[in-house]
């Protein structure tokens, strides 16, 4: 006996399957333009590559929070607004002060352009505002500071070697490539930048959108879930 075929089935299963496959199709198409407007088009018109990067961190805190997304634009030495200075690199930092080797200072506020650059010591890309231009006879620097931190990312010295004394730590080696803040109520010694080389600049920040960047974050708060109390401060600013 023959199976009795009900074409309107036949139709709606056709249609189901074709309705899948263009859906596919369609994802497939909208991924491609993402990637292709993201890496391509973006980094072209605005002159950075990448042209827009996420905050992970909380050292930007009142003016960018995790979870911001920051679209860049093309930038150089000159054309980063902030202090700028005639000096070695060599300098200390005190009461919101830059005090450089050659006695000339510059004061540190919250008013320089917000660049991304390629730390010389961790190979990270880092989001930190411009606290001072310097000019010195090793070329031209940035020095660099994330809001919320009580130190810019450079100062005169950096630890390389780090001995536990009872309760604390201290810095029984210290280095001589690059320069980098020491400061022992900041945890481990040590530092993620030292002064900025101009080259190793990524762009500035041409304007940011709050929350969004969450988004791309949620595999990095799956996976330290049952970290959560040492992480807990890092997900919100």
């Amino acid at each position: 006996m023959l199976e009795k075929i009900d074409p309107a089935e036949v139709i709606k299963e056709k249609y189901d399957l074709e309705g899948w496959k263009a859906t596919f199709v369609d994802f497939a198409v909208a991924v491609v333009v993402a990637a292709l407007i993201y890496f391509v088009i973006m980094p072209f018109i605005l002159g950075a590559n990448p042209a827009a990067v996420v905050v992970k961190t909380c050292s930007m805190k009142g003016s960018l929070n995790i979870g911001h997304i920051v679209v860049l634009r093309g930038a150089s030495y000159k054309s980063v607004n902030a202090p700028e200075v005639e000096a070695p690199l060599n300098f200390t930092y005190e009461n919101k002060t830059l005090f450089f080797s050659n006695g000339k200072k510059v004061p540190v506020n919250e008013k320089g352009d917000v660049i991304v650059f390629v730390s010389q010591l961790s190979g990270r890309q880092l989001i930190h505002r411009v606290v001072a231009k310097v000019d010195s006879t090793e070329g031209e620097y940035f020095v660099t500071k994330g809001d919320a931190n009580k130190y810019p990312d450079a100062s005169k010295r950096v630890c390389e070697e780090v001995t536990v004394v009872g309760n604390r730590k201290e810095c029984t080696k210290i280095g001589t490539k690059g320069a980098c803040s020491y400061p022992e109520d900041q945890g481990e010694p040590g530092c993620l930048a030292a002064p900025v080389p101009a080259n190793k600049i990524v762009g500035k920040k041409f304007f940011s959108i709050p929350l969004i960047g969450h988004i791309t974050l949620i595999p990095r708060y799956v996976i330290t879930l049952g970290q959560m109390g040492y992480y807990q401060n890092q997900f919100w600013c």
